[in-house]
Order: C-alpha cells, then structure tokens, then sequence
C-alpha cells in the first residue's frame, strides 16, 4: 500500500500534522503549568511582604491560632483561597495542623482534610522559607516559619484548577488534530496527485516507447520541474524515432546489399553466436543458416596465426577448405579497436565479420605452400621444438607470458600479437592437453593459464 508515491505523500503530510501538533500542545501546556506555578508564588510572596509583620504579632499574642485564622480567612483573595487553594498553620514543634481555611466535613465526607507535611513546611519547621516546587507534584505550596519556627504558615494548591485547565487544553488540542488531520488528508491526496498523475502518464509512455510505439506524444501545460521533464521526454522520444527510423533504413540498405552480393558474408556476436550468412555465403561453405550455429560449428577447421595477419594489420587473411573448396576468408572485428584483433579473433571474444572469396584450388595451392608443409612439434621440460623439412626452431617455456587453451587449440603467447597455435587436432585426448600444460607451469611458474573452453557458448 505504502509503495506508491501518493500514499507516501499523504503519510508524509500526517506524520507532519502529527508532530507539529504534539509539539505545540506540549509547548501550550507546560507555559500553562509554568504560569501558575510562577503566579501562585508571586501571589503568596506579595501577601509575605505586605502582611508578615501582622501575621507575626498575631502569633506572639493571646490565643494565636484562632487569631491567624481570622486574620488570614480576611485576606481571602489576596491569597486566592478556594476549594483547591487553602492556608495551613502548623506547629512549628510536634508538626500538628492546627489551624486552616479548609472546609472539613464529617468523617462520612467524602473530602479528606489535608494532613501531609510537604517538604517546604518541613523547611520552614527550620526556620526557613519553603518555596521550592516541582511542577510534577500533585500540588504547590510555599511554607513560612512565624514566632522563631513556633509556627508555620503555609498555602497550598492541591493543583485541582490547573488540572482542569489543562485536560481542556488536551481537548481542544486533540479536536483539532483530527481536523487538522483530516485536512491534511484531503489536502495532500490534491498534492500527491499534481505530482503522481504527470508521472503515471510518462511511466505510460515510456512503456509505449519500450515497445516501438511512438504515436502519442506527451502533452504538459505546466512550467515546473515535472512540466520540463514532460516536455524533455517528448523531445527524447521524437530524436529516438528519428534515430530508430534511420538505423532502420541503414539496416534495410546493409540487408540487400549482403543479400545480393557475390561474396559471402558472415557475422558474429562477442559470444561467438552467429548474426548473419547471406546466401553466397551458405553456397560456398555448403550449410543452411540457423540462428542457433556458433562460430566453431561454422569454421570447425579454422586455425589463425601470425602470418595470417593482413599487411596493414587491420584484418585476418587466411585460406580455408570447405565443401569442396579452397575458400579465401577476410577476418576484421566491429565494436572493438584495431590493435585487438588478433585477441578478437583467437577468442571470439567481440563481434567478427568475415568476408569468404572463392578461388580456384589450383592457384591456391600454388600461392599457399603453407598448406603443403608438414610441421613437426616436440615438447620438453626446456620448452617447444619445431621442425619442417627445410627449418628447426626451439622456444623455451619462459619465453612465453600466457597459455590459453580453447576449443581451436593452445595459444602461447609472448604478447598480444606474438603467439604460437597448437590446433586442436594435434591432441588426441585432454590427457595431453593436461599434461602440455603441467610441463609449461613447470618450465615457467609465472606463465598466466586461462581455459577459455569454460566460457565459451
């Protein structure tokens, strides 16, 4: 539910109403509870300072409590006296109340008289004045010792008002979070869906393009950030249109030209999956193409090396037998650069394009006496061996930098464009193989073995 934008847009909005709110009430609330606590004390201490010596006197007389009494029950509102305000006097020696302004009712009441002894009067038992609050308490009270600390005055405010103001205020700010809340419900479905809507119409859109329709375009008249962003992905998909019919009238070009030309042609993918064979091509090297032949079921027999390397070292040349035939076969690569063409060619690692010519086998073999030589190849410990009729060369192994072994053979090569081919026919089992390559880790331990057969499709 939570995963649209929308919804995210109105949680986002309650979530803020919501902490505004609290923080607000909380504010109001405590300046409230703060007030009345700063205006119980300035109330009491402005009675203190104008009435203390009377108090005083009244105490050092003849019957002093009765006489506090009368004396403080005149003063009814400038204590603010009422049924949750009232004054005590207390005996400075055994802590007894013996005096207040609290109407106490039968022991049936339902009112009981208060009788605790707060931690001011206990102060002003001292002979100090008690008027430490703590707002948390279930009351306030300010304590003052008369006659030596003979007796203590104290008020108390059992917080009964504050308490009832406050559960008001806890209404009122409840009502109006829910209204708050229902607004900002109503208001940010409204803003969520100025903003969702253009969006659902682009993700709409943009699915069309996916699938090659280009017929509806777009259309904004707002100037803001998602407007602009309308208005660019309209442009974005006109030049993609333009761009797609171009590339395809290039392709319909590419497709009748190799579809008719004389030479075969041929092209593969980075994974050695076969593109295109026009039909010269499936003439010439007798097969019928299918989407599914790879570069080795087309060229089974087909081994590269140096000398195969055309003269201005853009392009593979490289005479090849096939049905029949003496075929003359161009290798160049598309996607890649020039200097990695013969890494291209050796591990159909990029997209290969050959071009296949047919020549007659006598000529061929009159211009190729290296198809009439015979090479002769002996492995040692010390390195490779090879001998012709007319020449004998040995390579030792720490000559070379890498052994790759891949389905067309074994690959030593002392850099990327220096290598020696060991096709794959001159090994009649893996055994072989295995054991050619543990002869060259032992002659070179520092020589960088790949197996490409692994990876290859």
């Amino acid at each position: 539910m939570l995963k649209s934008l929308q919804m995210k847009l109105v949680l986002i909005l309650m979530l803020l109403v919501n902490a505004v709110m609290a923080g607000g009430g909380t504010f109001l609330i405590n300046s409230v509870t703060a007030y009345n606590i700063a205006e119980f004390q300035n109330q009491v201490a402005n009675f203190f300072q104008h009435h203390s010596e009377e108090l005083e006197q009244r105490a050092e007389g003849d019957q002093p409590v009765e006489s506090m009494e009368e004396m403080l029950k005149s003063y009814t509102r400038a204590l603010g006296l009422s049924n949750s305000r009232n004054f005590y006097i207390v005996d400075g020696e055994t802590g007894q109340f013996v005096g207040s302004s609290e109407e106490r009712e039968d022991a049936g009441g339902a009112q009981e008289p208060f009788t605790d002894l707060t931690p001011n009067m206990i102060t002003a038992m001292g002979g100090e004045v008690g008027q430490q609050i703590n707002a948390l308490s279930p009351y306030f009270d300010v304590a003052m010792p008369l006659d030596g600390g003979r007796y203590v005055f104290a008020v108390v405010d059992n917080k009964t008002e504050l308490n009832d103001l406050t559960w008001n205020i806890f209404t009122i700010l409840l009502r109006s979070l829910m209204f708050g809340l229902a607004v900002a419900i109503m208001f940010s479905f409204i803003l969520a869906r100025t903003i969702t809507v253009p969006v659902q119409n682009l993700t709409k859109m943009a699915t069309r393009i996916a699938k090659g329709d280009f017929s509806q375009r777009p259309q904004t008249d707002s100037s803001d950030e998602i407007g602009t962003l309308t208005r660019t992905f309209g442009e974005m998909a006109q030049v993609l249109e333009t761009t797609l019919s171009e590339v395809n009238g290039e392709r319909n070009k590419l497709n009748t030209l190799f579809l008719h030309m004389a030479d075969g042609m041929v092209a593969f993918d980075k994974n050695g999956h076969i593109l295109h064979m026009n039909p010269a091509a499936q003439r010439m090297l007798g097969l019928t193409f299918d989407p599914q032949m790879t570069y080795t079921q087309v060229f089974p027999n087909l081994n590269i090396d140096d000398s195969d390397l055309g003269e201005d070292g853009k392009y593979i040349e490289i005479d090849y037998a096939a049905n029949k035939r003496i075929l003359k076969i161009f290798l160049a690569m598309f996607g890649l650069t020039i200097e990695n063409i013969i890494l291209t060619v050796m591990l159909v690692c990029c997209g290969v394009m050959l071009l296949i010519f047919h020549y007659q086998p006598a000529r061929t073999y009159d211009k190729s006496p290296r198809l009439k030589a015979v090479q002769h190849y002996e492995f040692s410990p010390e390195g490779i061996t090879m001998k012709t009729a007319s020449a004998t060369s040995q390579v030792k192994w720490n000559l070379f930098s890498y052994y790759w072994d891949d389905v067309t053979g074994v690959y030593l090569l002392q850099n990327k464009k220096s290598y020696i081919l060991l096709p794959a026919r001159l090994f009649s089992s893996d055994d072989q193989r295995q054991a050619l390559q543990q002869m060259a880790v032992e002659g070179n331990p520092d020589i960088q073995y790949k197996d490409f057969r692994l990876t290859r499709v």
